[in-house]
């Protein structure tokens, strides 16, 4: 992973702002009202990543994204990915801005990207897509996965 320079000051001197936060059916609340909405991952509260968060591709070869990591300084920052292994990802790379800070997201010691997938990902304790997109979301991927 390599830091990716920006001509703007580092974040822990100048970034500010909030993530957009949106309902189940992915229309927005208000700035104010989505940094105190209870979260629908786990909580069942309002509160959902919206779509707009979703990783996209740029070329074959680059994506671009959002993550969150545990340092306060990380938050706002950018970061290019390469991926070191797996079909088809191997050697493909991806610009992420961190907006966010806070959970376990260590694995021994060292501080861990997570890219940012509105619904929350497939884990079986945040499992938001299956609550904001339905079941067939979950068993499609189970079935994609293996499991």
């Amino acid at each position: 992973m390599d830091e990716n320079r920006a001509a703007n000051p580092p974040a822990e001197t100048a970034a500010h702002g909030a993530p957009r936060i949106c309902t189940i059916n992915n229309d927005p609340f208000s700035i104010a009202a989505g940094l105190t909405a209870t979260p629908g991952c786990g909580q069942n509260g309002p509160a959902y990543l919206c779509d707009t968060y979703s990783p996209v591709p740029v070329t074959d070869t680059l994506s671009y994204g959002f993550a969150i990591m545990r340092d306060k300084k990380s938050c706002c920052k950018c970061f290019e990915l390469t991926w070191r292994s797996g079909t088809p990802a191997a050697g493909k790379k991806m610009q992420v801005q961190v907006i966010n800070i806070g959970g376990d997201t260590t694995t021994n010691g060292a501080s861990d990207i997570i890219i940012y997938t509105p619904g929350g990902g497939v884990g079986p304790v945040y499992d938001g897509c299956r609550q904001q997109y339905g079941k067939s979301w979950r068993q499609a991927k189970k079935k994609q996965r293996g499991s």
